[in-house]
């Protein structure tokens, strides 16, 4: 237990370094296509193409993963594709530049996360939720750190300046995988395709709920528009989203420690939080409300977030682990496309229906749950 914890702690310190690099670019992805001549269906084609890239080619490198019964390759080579990507942004002279290395930057997330949260969930077999309650917060931590800095930043530097700082910092996120250790596993011995289909029943009626939460869940770049669009300060917008992070990371902990407990309270409940917030942004109208909005985003968050991969970790076969979670998460990249882009038009009708779009499948996630 005490290496396994190691583990989840120097896989945090990796994720914390890059989530501050992230979290230092990713708010500035919108206001950088809007400052280039782009606009909200643009901005919401590279919402969706980031959740596509990223979710959509876990199930191969989960199956990769438990094929070579190799876990830290994986991981490493991951950030290291993304720390490549993001340097690239610094040379976009143009919002379709954006968009392009913006998507391709989440190719990284896709090598590594199924093989990392696999390992994560090995390091601590008997209290899963607690191992990804301490990833999560070291890397809402990083979320915070970077948000923070970011609205500093923007109001001293040029964007592209602040995306290389942040490019640099990324890099610095390969050394504690250095000291991880990998953990002794069964090696999956069937085909790609067998693998998926022998998935346990639990887990494939489990891709139902997701299916749906994926439907709403149309990104927190509109929610960084909507607090934009509202205020009419990017500054302003920003600590917001470093709000909603902060309110992450706190309960991050807590929740999973719960979820260890009550993983369908749980469940229920973040997907709740999660479609009531879309609906407290569908009709907030000043700096109060979209307050609120974003501090019920972050409960919704850090209720969920390891909660769901805790889920899959266990109703998992052993040697299929990391392919399980690849499959759900390749699931939400898939669906988060169209979705994006749906949201994108509907932005052009009104934010009110956009976020109303957004909600009801979330809610619908949560009944769900209760059978699930």
């Amino acid at each position: 237990m005490k290496e396994g914890r190691k583990n989840v702690l120097l896989l945090g310190s990796s994720s914390l370094l890059n989530d501050v690099s992230s979290e230092m670019i990713k708010p500035l992805l919108p206001l950088m296509i809007l400052s280039l001549g782009g606009g909200s269906i643009l901005i919401g084609i590279l919402n969706g193409l980031r959740n596509f890239v990223s979710f959509a080619l876990r199930i191969f490198f989960g199956y990769l993963s438990d094929y070579t019964k190799k876990r830290k390759p994986w991981v490493v080579s991951g950030y290291g594709i993304s720390a490549f990507f993001k340097f690239l942004l610094v040379f976009s002279s143009n919002p379709i530049d954006v968009v392009g290395f913006g998507a391709s930057e989440r190719l990284g997330k896709a090598v590594r996360t199924s093989p990392r949260e696999a390992l994560i969930s090995e390091s601590m077999p008997k209290k899963k939720g607690l191992g990804f309650g301490i990833d999560l917060l070291m890397d809402r931590s990083g979320a915070i750190i970077g948000t923070i800095a970011v609205a500093i930043l923007i109001e001293f530097l040029m964007i592209k300046s602040i995306i290389l700082l942040a490019s640099l910092i990324a890099i610095t996120a390969l050394f504690p995988l250095i000291f991880v250790k990998e953990m002794k596993i069964k090696k999956l011995k069937k085909k790609f395709f067998k693998s998926i289909e022998t998935l346990s029943k639990k887990v494939k009626r489990f891709l139902v709920v997701i299916t749906f939460f994926s439907i709403g869940n149309i990104g927190l770049f509109f929610t960084i528009l909507r607090a934009k669009e509202i205020l009419n300060i990017n500054a302003a917008a920003i600590i917001l989203y470093a709000t909603f992070n902060l309110i992450f990371a706190i309960f991050a902990i807590p929740f999973g420690k719960l979820g260890d407990k009550r993983r369908k309270l749980s469940l229920i409940s973040g997907f709740l939080l999660f479609g009531i917030a879309s609906l407290l942004f569908a009709f907030s109208k000043d700096l109060i409300s979209l307050i609120v909005s974003f501090v019920v985003l972050g409960f919704g968050y850090a209720m969920i977030t390891g909660n769901i991969r805790a889920h899959i970790s266990e109703i998992s076969k052993e040697d299929e682990r990391a392919t399980a979670l690849g499959t759900a998460e390749t699931l939400q990249g898939i669906i988060a496309l169209p979705t994006a882009i749906i949201a994108g038009i509907l932005w052009k009708i009104s934010p009110t229906v956009t976020f109303v779009y957004s909600a009801i499948p979330l809610i619908i996630a949560g009944f769900l749950s209760w059978n699930r």
